[in-house]
């Protein structure tokens, strides 16, 4: 192997390393659903490197659909800060109207659903309305986050 490309694969681990790091998006689900699941460390490393190699290929398509249409880095460096933009203005839009609309179920004071953690770090949910009297623990249902094809949930604790 000559040198220039074992330097390029050097750099490479180093980015992704680096990247991986920087960004706890990348582990820290990993983490949550091994010990919410009680996963064994090689099940996790498992389900991590799967995921790993989807993101990674992912880019790879990404980046190869690009070359294969003939776009230029200027073109991409454009549409990444429009991307920006957009991304910004959507937040803000979405941000008002869960707004509004936590503020129109507040005002028709419909039953709605509260988590709490205790002690013993287990998460109870309880449901009640604005006015009522107050939800004591032992009226509180015990849960566990789990997944669901790709969102979480809240389910009732195993016994």
């Amino acid at each position: 192997m000559n040198a220039e490309i074992v330097a390029i694969a050097i750099a490479a681990i180093g980015v992704s390393c680096l990247h991986t790091v920087t960004g706890p998006d990348h582990y820290v689900p990993f983490i949550a659903l091994s010990k919410a699941r009680n996963w064994s460390v090689s099940r996790t490393v498992g389900w991590t490197l799967i995921c790993g190699l989807g993101h990674v290929g992912s880019s790879i398509a990404l980046g190869a659909i690009g070359v294969a249409l003939g776009w230029q880095l200027k073109r991409l460096t454009g549409l990444e800060d429009v991307r920006g933009g957009i991304a910004a203005w959507a937040l803000l839009i979405f941000g008002a109207l869960y707004f509004l609309y936590g503020i129109r179920q507040a005002y028709l004071n419909r039953p709605h659903k509260h988590f709490d953690v205790y002690d013993d770090n287990a998460v109870y949910v309880y449901e009640h309305k604005h006015g009522e009297s107050p939800v004591y623990p032992q009226q509180r249902t015990k849960v566990t986050p789990g997944y669901c094809s790709s969102f979480l949930y809240w389910a009732p604790a195993s016994r």
